[in-house]
């Protein structure tokens, strides 16, 4: 349901018609799955190896994307973070940080992008979240166009927050009530 509601809206607003299958990855069974794909979207750089921090289990969700049969790209929130002047505040339950939208290349450029955009949405708004917060890279100007059309306004830039090559991030946050 929530799923086809993202799609829906991604149809509605790009007239995207890309068959988009979103699945809960099981972080027990599916953890290192999960690092070896980010690893391949993002060879240079992978942030998921938080996933074998034990603090962090409680409040990481991770979700496999499929077109059609094939394993596309994956997306991971976590719940709780928020970004302030200081950096990261932990365990704002308001607050849903989208910590990875990653997608193989073969994927990119055909609307997947959007259409995850759109379900991220409408995801937290059914989970009962206030605000929804993304960072890419300040370089980044596809995703940051994106996020833009989809309401999110621009709250900080972070520096130094990716590296190879080094770079600031853009921390992007949308109202969702």
């Amino acid at each position: 349901m929530l799923l086809e509601r993202g799609k829906e809206r991604a149809r509605r607003l790009w007239g995207l018609s890309v068959e988009v299958g979103i699945v809960k990855a099981d972080l027990e069974t599916e953890r290192d799955d999960l690092i070896d794909f980010d690893k391949q979207i993002f060879p240079d750089e992978s942030w998921i190896d938080c996933l074998e921090q034990e603090w962090f289990q409680d409040i990481l969700e991770a979700w496999w994307v499929f077109v059609g049969d094939v394993r596309a790209g994956c997306v991971v929130f976590v719940r709780g973070i928020n970004v302030n002047k200081a950096g990261f505040s932990i365990r704002n339950k308001r607050y849903l940080w989208i910590a990875s939208t990653g997608l193989l290349p073969e994927f990119r450029g055909r609307g997947i992008g959007k259409t995850l955009k759109a379900w991220q949405i409408a995801y937290a708004r059914e989970e009962g979240f206030q605000k929804l917060v993304t960072q890419c890279r300040v370089s980044n100007a596809r995703m940051i166009g994106i996020n833009k059309r989809f309401g999110f306004q621009e709250r900080r830039i972070y520096p130094g927050s990716y590296q190879n090559p080094e770079e600031d991030g853009v921390v992007m946050e949308l109202k969702l009530r």
